[in-house]
């Protein structure tokens, strides 16, 4: 899960962030809050360079001994240069702590702090900032209190000199250390996640609003069903970058798949872009949800999106993107953010860079001889609808992975086989598994019926799919199962559920039960079951 930081909301949505904002022109005031987002982000490191990262609280300072506290803040969205109006920490107490204490504040002197490990003085070993603060906590009472009481005086000039420092990119991270002596504890991370430690920074930003460039759609999914909005729901999205190196406030912003009408839906509000960041936009025809849901949606068959701007009497284009039939859950992006090439992502990234990401991998394995009943041995040859990939396969009915067989040379079959098989490559993402069932020298006077399942799915609470055939059936899901686990060894029956599938498939029949007792008298009967799938004609 990508890091989480959240922004106070008040009185319009920055798109991709919720702001708490004071505007005078185009600057805008704002207030981050940076979590605690794993234990080895709030470390303590003894006297004697022992690093814990595993511990349900954090003493400030005496543990038994005196030691130095480290915090790590990941992802944090300010860019390099950045106005810090303030800063502080704020704690939660674990246990009552009182008496004298007092601390010094500082951090580590780099543009883009790596998380702490457990080398042995991986806190004090590194280089700290110039830049201090000291801080003497009143007494901590109350258990579970994160008020004034347990916040850190003003850091901005810590948080100011690393900010400043010139290769600090939006999205870095700092480390905070903490010593002194005396005692306050604190939560970690392990003991509450809520009142864990948090990095609270106020700071300003200009964002431009005249003769706006280099802003792109820079990637999009027309048939998802992945990616969630923020009420859950999984809708066609697209990605707005901004590839220059100032924030940028866009008004009199319209959106449109018609050629014919470039105004068809022009945003409420403002879309407010942090400098090399992104918005996202769900074409969802609800734009009762929010700013940024638009009232129609993409066509996964393809078609022409573009955004337009407002610029005096003039409606400017700022980018148009044609794209053609997409596959579900398949992105189509720039390569690389603001870029020309475009390309299917088998990772896509809404909200994120497209850097470095995974293509899609749209290559098929073929097989040269169908499934089926073979009296003896066979040849399987695979091959790759794509020469360029590598061939690997299972004939232990796993699905294919990085460590499985790589094919060669034709792969002999000797006895009943499933075979599974997809192509990879390097860069690439593939969804395409192929597969087929060999059945090698086995004769049998009934029907053979394949069924290929993760055995997991036999010990499943059946109660949870009792209506897996509809409210009116008898026959629900506890006996299917019952049956596939082979507590009832009537082999019949497994014939006649599959019999069963295929009329209600084909339509002759609406209703389950009715289906299934159909094919249990015909098959009994005697009669040969390729009738049987005459009658399904599927």
């Amino acid at each position: 899960m990508k890091s989480f930081y959240s922004i106070i909301c008040s009185w319009f949505i920055f798109f991709g962030l919720l702001s708490e904002i004071q505007a005078q022109d185009t600057t805008i005031n704002f207030q981050i809050v940076i979590p605690i987002s794993t234990g080895i982000h709030d470390v303590e490191e003894e006297e004697d360079g022992t690093i814990y990262t595993n511990s349900s609280d954090l003493e400030l300072i005496d543990d038994g001994g005196i030691q130095t506290v480290g915090l790590h803040f990941e992802n944090i969205q300010i860019p390099q240069g950045g106005i810090i109006n303030q800063a502080y920490i704020q704690f939660g107490t674990d246990e009552i702590s009182n008496g004298i204490c007092n601390l010094e504040i500082n951090a580590e002197a780099t543009a883009n702090a790596t998380s702490f490990t457990t080398t042995p003085f991986d806190i004090t070993n590194r280089f700290s900032t110039v830049e201090t603060v000291d801080w003497s906590p009143d007494n901590w009472s109350l258990i579970g209190e994160n008020g004034i009481k347990q916040r850190t005086p003003n850091i901005d000039t810590i948080i100011q000199e690393i900010i400043n420092q010139p290769d600090w990119q939006i999205g870095n991270a700092i480390n905070i250390f903490i010593s002194g002596v005396g005692k306050r504890v604190a939560e970690a991370y392990e003991g509450d996640q809520d009142l864990a430690a948090k990095l609270i920074i106020e700071t300003s930003l200009t964002f431009s609003t005249d003769n706006i460039e280099n802003i792109y759609i820079n990637e999009l999914m027309a048939l998802n069903n992945v990616v969630t909005d923020e009420f859950g729901e999984m809708d066609d999205w697209l990605e707005i970058y901004n590839d220059s190196d100032t924030g940028v406030m866009l008004e009199e912003i319209f959106i449109s798949d018609d050629l014919t009408d470039s105004t068809k839906w022009q945003f409420p509000d403002p879309i407010f872009i942090l400098p090399k960041k992104f918005a996202m936009i769900w074409l969802d025809d609800e734009p009762e949800q929010g700013s940024n849901h638009v009232p129609f949606k993409l066509n996964s068959g393809g078609e022409t999106v573009f955004i337009s701007q407002k610029q005096g009497d003039e409606l400017v284009v700022l980018d148009k993107i044609t794209f053609g039939a997409l596959s579900e859950n398949i992105s189509f992006g720039r390569a690389s953010d603001g870029e020309d090439n475009w390309v299917l992502f088998g990772n896509y990234t809404p909200n994120e860079s497209n850097n470095g990401s995974e293509l899609f991998l749209d290559a098929t394995v073929d097989f040269s001889i169908e499934g089926g009943y073979y009296s003896s041995g066979t040849l399987l040859a695979l091959s790759s609808s794509d020469p360029t990939t590598e061939i690997r396969y299972t004939i232990d009915g796993s699905i294919p992975g990085q460590n499985s067989l790589i094919y060669n040379n034709a792969i002999t079959l000797n006895s009943t086989t499933l075979v599974r098989a997809q192509a990879f490559k390097p860069g690439y993402i593939s969804n395409v598994q192929n597969e087929e069932f060999y059945l090698i020298n086995n004769t049998h006077e009934l029907p053979v019926v394949q069924i290929t399942i993760d055995p997991k799915c036999l010990n499943v609470n059946a109660d949870k799919f009792d209506n897996l055939i509809g409210d009116d059936a008898n026959f629900n899901a506890n006996k299917m199962i019952e049956i596939f686990k082979g507590k009832d060894n009537d082999f019949s029956k497994a014939v006649c559920l599959n019999a069963a599938a295929g009329l209600i498939v084909s339509e002759k029949f609406t209703n389950f039960l009715d289906a299934y007792n159909f094919s249990r008298e015909f098959i009994l009967s005697g009669k040969p079951y390729s009738h049987l799938e005459k009658i399904q004609n599927v």
